[in-house]
Protein backbone atom coordinates (compact mmCIF):
# COMPACT_ATOMS: atom_id res chain seq x y z
CA UNK A 1 0.00 0.00 0.00
CA UNK A 2 2.78 1.96 0.78
CA UNK A 3 4.80 1.60 -2.43
CA UNK A 4 1.17 2.46 -4.31
CA UNK A 5 0.53 5.66 -2.45
CA UNK A 6 4.07 6.83 -3.18
CA UNK A 7 3.50 5.76 -7.02
CA UNK A 8 0.40 8.18 -6.76
CA UNK A 9 2.65 11.03 -5.30
CA UNK A 10 4.70 11.23 -8.00
CA UNK A 11 1.95 10.85 -10.83
CA UNK A 12 0.16 13.68 -9.21
CA UNK A 13 3.82 15.55 -8.68
CA UNK A 14 4.46 14.87 -12.16
CA UNK A 15 0.96 16.64 -13.17
CA UNK A 16 1.92 19.82 -11.41
CA UNK A 17 5.76 20.48 -12.08
CA UNK A 18 6.25 22.36 -15.73
CA UNK A 19 8.00 20.93 -18.50
CA UNK A 20 10.82 23.12 -20.72
CA UNK A 21 9.27 24.08 -23.99
CA UNK A 22 10.93 25.72 -26.74
CA UNK A 23 9.70 29.60 -27.24
CA UNK A 24 8.41 30.88 -29.52
CA UNK A 25 10.30 32.55 -31.86
CA UNK A 26 12.55 28.98 -31.25
CA UNK A 27 9.59 27.52 -32.99
CA UNK A 28 8.56 29.81 -35.35
CA UNK A 29 12.24 29.85 -36.46
CA UNK A 30 12.46 26.31 -37.09
CA UNK A 31 9.45 26.30 -39.33
CA UNK A 32 10.51 29.34 -41.35
CA UNK A 33 14.06 27.75 -41.91
CA UNK A 34 12.21 24.36 -43.07
CA UNK A 35 9.95 26.28 -45.37
CA UNK A 36 12.80 28.26 -46.92
CA UNK A 37 14.76 24.71 -47.56
CA UNK A 38 11.46 23.32 -49.16
CA UNK A 39 11.18 26.17 -51.26
CA UNK A 40 14.59 26.50 -52.25
CA UNK A 41 14.19 22.68 -53.20
CA UNK A 42 11.53 23.13 -55.63
CA UNK A 43 12.70 25.94 -57.36
CA UNK A 44 15.98 25.03 -58.16
CA UNK A 45 14.64 21.13 -58.66
CA UNK A 46 11.94 22.40 -60.99
CA UNK A 47 13.34 25.63 -62.61
CA UNK A 48 16.63 23.39 -63.74
CA UNK A 49 14.13 20.40 -65.45
CA UNK A 50 12.25 23.32 -67.06
CA UNK A 51 15.17 25.51 -68.55
CA UNK A 52 16.71 22.27 -69.24
CA UNK A 53 13.49 20.81 -71.33
CA UNK A 54 14.09 17.47 -70.83
CA UNK A 55 11.80 14.55 -71.92
CA UNK A 56 12.38 11.94 -69.80
CA UNK A 57 8.43 11.05 -68.42
CA UNK A 58 6.22 10.27 -71.44
CA UNK A 59 3.14 11.47 -71.80
CA UNK A 60 0.36 9.47 -70.66
CA UNK A 61 -1.53 7.09 -73.70
CA UNK A 62 -5.04 7.37 -72.56
CA UNK A 63 -7.03 10.48 -73.23
CA UNK A 64 -10.09 11.36 -70.32
CA UNK A 65 -13.52 10.87 -72.04
CA UNK A 66 -13.93 14.50 -71.08
CA UNK A 67 -11.41 15.67 -72.81
CA UNK A 68 -12.14 13.40 -75.98
CA UNK A 69 -15.82 15.09 -75.63
CA UNK A 70 -13.88 18.44 -75.33
CA UNK A 71 -11.94 17.91 -78.81
CA UNK A 72 -15.05 15.96 -80.83
CA UNK A 73 -16.74 19.36 -79.71
CA UNK A 74 -13.70 21.86 -81.08
CA UNK A 75 -13.62 19.40 -84.25
CA UNK A 76 -17.48 19.97 -85.00
CA UNK A 77 -17.57 23.90 -85.17
CA UNK A 78 -17.93 24.59 -88.66
CA UNK A 79 -15.15 26.46 -90.53
CA UNK A 80 -15.44 30.09 -89.71
CA UNK A 81 -17.67 30.20 -87.24
CA UNK A 82 -18.10 32.45 -84.23
CA UNK A 83 -16.78 30.67 -80.93
CA UNK A 84 -16.60 32.48 -77.40
CA UNK A 85 -13.86 32.68 -75.06
CA UNK A 86 -14.61 33.12 -71.32
CA UNK A 87 -11.45 34.19 -69.20
CA UNK A 88 -12.46 33.26 -65.71
CA UNK A 89 -9.04 32.55 -64.16
CA UNK A 90 -7.07 34.66 -61.57
CA UNK A 91 -3.30 35.75 -61.91
CA UNK A 92 -2.18 33.22 -59.69
CA UNK A 93 -3.32 30.52 -62.02
CA UNK A 94 -2.19 31.74 -64.98
CA UNK A 95 0.62 29.07 -65.41
CA UNK A 96 -1.37 26.01 -65.07
CA UNK A 97 -4.15 27.84 -67.21
CA UNK A 98 -2.46 28.56 -70.37
CA UNK A 99 -0.99 25.31 -70.50
CA UNK A 100 -3.96 23.16 -69.84
CA UNK A 101 -6.09 25.73 -72.44
CA UNK A 102 -3.57 26.15 -75.01
CA UNK A 103 -3.50 22.81 -77.01
CA UNK A 104 -7.51 22.47 -76.94
CA UNK A 105 -7.49 26.08 -78.23
CA UNK A 106 -4.57 25.73 -80.82
CA UNK A 107 -6.05 22.93 -82.37
CA UNK A 108 -9.36 25.20 -82.95
CA UNK A 109 -7.68 27.63 -84.88
CA UNK A 110 -5.62 26.12 -86.96
CA UNK A 111 -8.64 23.16 -87.87
CA UNK A 112 -11.46 25.82 -87.93
CA UNK A 113 -10.28 29.28 -88.21
CA UNK A 114 -12.97 30.69 -85.70
CA UNK A 115 -13.54 34.49 -85.81
CA UNK A 116 -13.25 34.64 -82.04
CA UNK A 117 -14.52 37.02 -79.30
CA UNK A 118 -13.56 37.30 -75.96
CA UNK A 119 -15.07 38.04 -72.67
CA UNK A 120 -14.46 37.63 -68.56
CA UNK A 121 -16.66 38.06 -65.24
CA UNK A 122 -13.18 38.98 -63.55
CA UNK A 123 -11.50 42.29 -63.64
CA UNK A 124 -8.44 40.80 -64.59
CA UNK A 125 -9.52 38.63 -67.14
CA UNK A 126 -9.37 41.26 -70.14
CA UNK A 127 -5.82 41.58 -69.64
CA UNK A 128 -5.09 37.38 -68.96
CA UNK A 129 -7.16 37.15 -72.45
CA UNK A 130 -4.80 39.33 -73.91
CA UNK A 131 -1.63 37.78 -73.14
CA UNK A 132 -3.36 34.35 -73.76
CA UNK A 133 -4.36 35.11 -77.47
CA UNK A 134 -0.58 37.08 -77.72
CA UNK A 135 1.39 34.37 -75.90
CA UNK A 136 -0.02 31.17 -75.55
CA UNK A 137 -1.27 31.08 -78.87
CA UNK A 138 1.82 33.51 -80.55
CA UNK A 139 2.08 31.14 -83.55
CA UNK A 140 -1.63 31.41 -84.57
CA UNK A 141 -1.29 35.51 -85.45
CA UNK A 142 -4.74 36.46 -84.68
CA UNK A 143 -4.85 40.10 -84.31
CA UNK A 144 -7.66 42.31 -82.49
CA UNK A 145 -10.09 43.40 -85.01
CA UNK A 146 -9.52 41.29 -87.56
CA UNK A 147 -9.82 37.56 -86.38
CA UNK A 148 -10.68 38.11 -82.44
CA UNK A 149 -12.70 40.72 -80.65
CA UNK A 150 -12.13 41.51 -76.95
CA UNK A 151 -15.42 42.39 -74.68
CA UNK A 152 -13.79 42.91 -71.87
CA UNK A 153 -15.37 42.82 -68.47
CA UNK A 154 -19.17 41.53 -67.77
CA UNK A 155 -19.83 42.63 -64.30
CA UNK A 156 -22.81 41.31 -62.28
CA UNK A 157 -21.85 37.80 -61.41
CA UNK A 158 -24.74 35.41 -62.18
CA UNK A 159 -26.67 38.56 -63.10
CA UNK A 160 -24.13 39.55 -65.80
CA UNK A 161 -24.14 36.31 -66.99
CA UNK A 162 -27.89 35.61 -67.35
CA UNK A 163 -28.04 39.42 -69.41
CA UNK A 164 -24.99 38.55 -71.62
CA UNK A 165 -27.19 35.48 -72.40
CA UNK A 166 -30.29 36.90 -73.20
CA UNK A 167 -28.97 40.01 -74.99
CA UNK A 168 -25.40 39.62 -75.82
CA UNK A 169 -25.37 43.07 -77.58
CA UNK A 170 -27.26 45.39 -75.03
CA UNK A 171 -25.51 43.80 -71.95
CA UNK A 172 -21.58 44.35 -73.98
CA UNK A 173 -22.56 47.06 -76.56
CA UNK A 174 -18.59 48.05 -77.53
CA UNK A 175 -15.03 46.17 -77.32
CA UNK A 176 -12.78 47.13 -74.58
CA UNK A 177 -8.56 47.79 -74.83
CA UNK A 178 -7.35 50.55 -76.98
CA UNK A 179 -10.14 50.19 -79.43
CA UNK A 180 -13.03 50.52 -76.47
CA UNK A 181 -15.85 52.49 -77.64
CA UNK A 182 -16.62 50.86 -80.91
CA UNK A 183 -19.84 48.98 -81.50
CA UNK A 184 -18.30 45.76 -81.45
CA UNK A 185 -21.35 44.08 -82.70
CA UNK A 186 -21.24 46.11 -86.10
CA UNK A 187 -17.61 44.42 -86.76
CA UNK A 188 -17.37 41.60 -89.82
CA UNK A 189 -16.31 38.82 -87.14
CA UNK A 190 -19.70 39.30 -84.80
CA UNK A 191 -21.82 40.33 -87.55
CA UNK A 192 -23.71 37.38 -87.83
CA UNK A 193 -24.31 37.12 -84.05
CA UNK A 194 -27.85 38.23 -82.92
CA UNK A 195 -28.08 35.89 -79.94
CA UNK A 196 -26.19 33.98 -77.38
CA UNK A 197 -27.05 30.85 -79.40
CA UNK A 198 -25.49 32.37 -82.50
CA UNK A 199 -21.71 31.34 -81.21
CA UNK A 200 -21.03 28.19 -82.57
CA UNK A 201 -19.25 27.19 -79.13
CA UNK A 202 -18.56 28.70 -76.03
CA UNK A 203 -15.43 27.89 -74.30
CA UNK A 204 -15.33 28.86 -70.81
CA UNK A 205 -11.46 28.91 -68.92
CA UNK A 206 -11.97 28.92 -65.22
CA UNK A 207 -9.87 27.88 -61.88
CA UNK A 208 -13.52 28.37 -59.75
CA UNK A 209 -16.19 25.70 -59.52
CA UNK A 210 -18.48 28.32 -58.79
CA UNK A 211 -17.87 30.54 -62.22
CA UNK A 212 -18.03 26.94 -64.35
CA UNK A 213 -21.58 26.22 -61.99
CA UNK A 214 -22.21 29.81 -63.18
CA UNK A 215 -21.76 29.78 -67.14
CA UNK A 216 -23.41 26.39 -67.42
CA UNK A 217 -26.31 27.33 -65.03
CA UNK A 218 -27.44 30.53 -66.48
CA UNK A 219 -26.79 30.19 -70.04
CA UNK A 220 -28.50 26.64 -70.68
CA UNK A 221 -32.13 27.74 -71.39
CA UNK A 222 -30.74 30.13 -74.22
CA UNK A 223 -27.53 27.66 -75.49
CA UNK A 224 -29.88 26.35 -78.35
CA UNK A 225 -27.47 24.15 -80.46
CA UNK A 226 -24.14 25.84 -79.72
CA UNK A 227 -21.69 23.65 -78.05
CA UNK A 228 -20.14 24.50 -74.33
CA UNK A 229 -16.62 23.28 -73.43
CA UNK A 230 -14.94 23.69 -70.06
CA UNK A 231 -11.11 24.14 -69.48
CA UNK A 232 -10.62 24.14 -65.39
CA UNK A 233 -7.86 23.64 -63.06
CA UNK A 234 -6.65 20.39 -61.55
CA UNK A 235 -8.49 21.54 -58.29
CA UNK A 236 -11.74 22.38 -60.10
CA UNK A 237 -12.25 19.91 -62.76
CA UNK A 238 -13.88 17.03 -60.43
CA UNK A 239 -16.38 19.31 -59.07
CA UNK A 240 -17.37 20.44 -62.58
CA UNK A 241 -17.35 16.55 -63.65
CA UNK A 242 -21.24 16.13 -62.68
CA UNK A 243 -22.22 18.40 -65.54
CA UNK A 244 -20.25 16.87 -68.19
CA UNK A 245 -22.01 13.38 -67.32
CA UNK A 246 -25.15 14.42 -67.06
CA UNK A 247 -24.59 15.97 -70.54
CA UNK A 248 -25.24 19.41 -70.04
CA UNK A 249 -21.48 20.33 -70.73
CA UNK A 250 -20.18 18.72 -73.84
CA UNK A 251 -16.63 18.35 -72.55
CA UNK A 252 -13.81 19.12 -70.65
CA UNK A 253 -10.28 19.45 -70.08
CA UNK A 254 -9.00 19.82 -66.71
CA UNK A 255 -5.67 20.53 -65.26
CA UNK A 256 -2.12 19.50 -67.27
CA UNK A 257 -3.09 15.84 -67.00
CA UNK A 258 -6.53 16.22 -69.62
CA UNK A 259 -4.75 18.69 -71.42
CA UNK A 260 -1.93 15.80 -72.25
CA UNK A 261 -4.28 14.20 -73.21
CA UNK A 262 -5.48 16.95 -75.70
CA UNK A 263 -1.85 17.35 -76.70
CA UNK A 264 -1.54 13.45 -77.80
CA UNK A 265 -4.99 13.95 -79.85
CA UNK A 266 -3.09 17.08 -81.62
CA UNK A 267 0.10 15.12 -82.72
CA UNK A 268 -2.57 12.56 -84.85
CA UNK A 269 -4.65 15.01 -86.29
CA UNK A 270 -3.83 15.37 -90.47
CA UNK A 271 -4.97 19.09 -90.74
CA UNK A 272 -2.20 20.00 -88.45
CA UNK A 273 0.59 18.06 -88.44
CA UNK A 274 -0.05 16.29 -91.80
CA UNK A 275 -1.03 12.68 -92.66
CA UNK A 276 0.83 9.93 -91.02
CA UNK A 277 3.98 8.98 -92.52
CA UNK A 278 4.49 11.92 -94.63
CA UNK A 279 7.86 14.33 -94.36
CA UNK A 280 7.20 17.12 -92.70
CA UNK A 281 9.25 19.87 -93.83
CA UNK A 282 8.57 21.62 -90.29
CA UNK A 283 8.97 19.39 -87.24
CA UNK A 284 6.27 18.82 -84.92
CA UNK A 285 6.38 21.97 -82.51
CA UNK A 286 6.83 20.91 -78.75
CA UNK A 287 3.60 21.64 -76.94
CA UNK A 288 3.31 23.36 -73.42
CA UNK A 289 2.06 20.15 -71.97
CA UNK A 290 5.23 18.71 -73.13
CA UNK A 291 7.78 21.29 -72.43
CA UNK A 292 6.22 21.52 -68.21
CA UNK A 293 5.29 17.39 -68.50
CA UNK A 294 8.57 16.39 -66.44
CA UNK A 295 8.90 19.28 -64.28
CA UNK A 296 5.18 18.91 -63.55
CA UNK A 297 6.15 14.45 -62.62
CA UNK A 298 9.19 15.57 -60.80
CA UNK A 299 7.34 17.93 -58.34
CA UNK A 300 4.67 15.50 -58.14
CA UNK A 301 7.39 13.50 -56.62
CA UNK A 302 9.29 15.70 -54.82
CA UNK A 303 5.78 16.25 -52.97
CA UNK A 304 5.10 12.49 -52.09
CA UNK A 305 8.75 12.10 -50.93
CA UNK A 306 8.57 15.16 -48.72
CA UNK A 307 5.45 13.65 -47.27
CA UNK A 308 6.48 10.49 -46.36
CA UNK A 309 9.66 11.53 -44.95
CA UNK A 310 8.08 14.39 -43.06
CA UNK A 311 5.73 11.26 -41.59
CA UNK A 312 8.83 9.01 -40.73
CA UNK A 313 10.53 12.25 -38.77
CA UNK A 314 6.87 12.58 -36.73
CA UNK A 315 6.79 9.39 -36.27
CA UNK A 316 10.41 8.94 -35.10
CA UNK A 317 10.08 12.00 -32.93
CA UNK A 318 7.10 10.86 -31.47
CA UNK A 319 8.76 7.15 -30.35
CA UNK A 320 11.50 9.70 -28.63
CA UNK A 321 9.16 11.73 -26.93
CA UNK A 322 7.52 8.02 -25.46
CA UNK A 323 10.80 6.29 -24.61
CA UNK A 324 12.01 10.16 -22.90
CA UNK A 325 8.66 9.60 -20.96
CA UNK A 326 8.96 5.89 -19.89
CA UNK A 327 12.41 7.05 -18.88
CA UNK A 328 11.34 9.61 -16.92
Amino acid sequence: QQTHAALLEQILAAETSPMPMQSARQVLRSQRLLRWLLSVLLIVVLGGVVFARTEIFQLPSGVPNETVGAINAVESVPQGAPVLLVFDYQPATVGEMEATGASLIDHLLLLKHPNVALLSTSPTGPALAEHFMSVALADRAYAQGKQYVNLGFLPGGLAGVRGFAENPSATVPFEAGTRGGIPVWQLPILAHVQSYSDFAAVIVLTDSVDSGRTWVEQTQATRGNSLLVLVTSAQAGPMLMPYVDSGQVNGMVSGIYGAAGAEQRNAGSPAIYGLPGEKQSNPQPTGYVRRYWDAYSVGLYLAVAAIVLGALISLGLGLRDRRANAVG
